[in-house]
């Protein structure tokens, strides 16, 4: 049998549960933990892969068109789209992306790192270290109907799906948030189970990215990861992303990652002396998205870089009116067609030179709000 081990973090006091599958999704096994945050003994289970589902009220979703030509510049372009619209500091927030669709849309999921570190140490707990921890709404299947919706009774909320949103919320909450689409029936027991299981098989996004990576987590070693629980972890850089967070030194590794942190903050501040990578790349994206001249130039690149196959911004930088950009693509024809794009969108773009790196073809852009 090569399915998953899906446990299931209990929100409404109850004991935490588990089920296992066959490769198609079909529950074959279950049980119960004993709740050993609370004194109780372990469960001893073969080693299998294992799903972690979490409460989808602390893990907001959403579909969108992100622009990344690696999975880091994929979750910072992501971090940028949503970061606007929460009323959370960036370095408060975790965003995790799944793979793109037929139509280059993307799960993207925003939860706080505080939770996700508490999720993971309640797994420990359990005697579970998960290889995927995604949010019970996003393991439903898609309705078939675009106006339909699928629901599941998850103890304390209700875990939804439509077509186009996952959520959860309160019961009295949900018809509401599904605006004109008709409430569907909820469904509970067994049957919320399989449902829940079935999605676990091939889960559309892993919260474990970035810090929380299993790379990044056995790097630092289970050891070191309870002496620094409670501080920053540092969360990897792209250039697009422009956000970073403090890494503790209690570990070596850690210290491996601070000194790669600050290199990466180097790169987009250049000429700055880096103390604080974390508040001084955020200080620079406040001052980036205060200004009136850099959201419509940077709306217009992203813009034209998703519509060229292939491309990805590299790096970016505003500064006295004029957003200044690195953005790599593999024909010289692309050229063309981002500079047409950008256009378009009524912003003045012109190249000042074309390199070679690394197999791609990379071209400085400057672009200007239109006068």
């Amino acid at each position: 049998m090569s399915g998953v081990r899906v446990v299931r973090l209990a929100t409404d006091g109850r004991t935490p549960t588990w089920v296992e599958t066959d490769n198609a999704g079909r529950v074959v096994a279950r049980g119960r933990f004993a709740d050993a945050l609370h004194g109780g003994g372990r469960v001893s289970l073969a080693p299998m892969r294992t799903v972690l589902v979490v409460p989808g009220t602390s893990v907001t979703a959403r579909r969108l068109a992100v622009v990344g030509h690696t999975e880091a510049q994929a979750r910072g372009a992501a971090a940028l789209q949503v970061g606007e619209s929460l009323a959370t500091a960036p370095d408060r927030l975790h965003v995790a992306v799944g793979p793109p669709d037929l139509a280059g849309l993307r799960w993207v999921t925003v939860t706080e790192p505080e939770l996700l570190r508490t999720w993971l140490e309640q797994a420990a707990a359990l005697g579970v270290v998960p290889d995927v921890v995604t949010p019970d709404h996003l393991l439903l299947p898609e309705p078939i109907e675009e106006t339909g919706a699928v629901a599941v009774d998850c103890g304390d909320h209700i875990a939804v799906r439509t077509s186009a949103l996952a959520f959860a919320a309160e019961p009295e909450l949900v018809p509401a948030l599904l605006g004109g689409l008709a409430t569907p029936r909820v469904h509970d027991g067994e049957e919320a189970e399989a449902l829940l299981a079935s999605g676990a098989v091939s889960a559309p996004v892993n919260l474990l990215q970035g810090a929380f990576s299993r790379t990044a987590r056995q790097a630092v070693g289970p050891r070191e990861l309870r002496l620094v629980a409670g501080l920053a972890l540092a969360v990897l850089l792209s250039p697009l992303v422009l956000s970073l967070a403090s890494l503790a030194k209690h570990a070596v590794a850690a210290d491996r990652m601070e000194r790669a942190a600050i290199a990466r903050a180097q790169a987009v501040l250049p000429g700055a002396t880096i103390q604080d990578p974390q508040a001084q790349v955020a200080a620079r994206l406040a001052e980036l998205r205060a200004s009136a001249g850099f959201s419509m130039p940077a709306a217009a690149l992203f813009g034209a870089v998703q519509g060229v196959e292939q491309a990805a911004i590299e790096r970016i930088d505003y500064g006295e009116g004029v957003l200044r950009a690195a953005v790599s693509y593999t024909n010289y024809s692309d050229l063309d067609l981002l500079k047409a794009a950008i256009a378009r969108a009524g912003v003045q773009v012109q190249d000042e030179g074309v390199r070679n790196e690394g197999g791609r073809i990379v071209s400085d852009l400057v672009l200007r709000r239109a006068q």
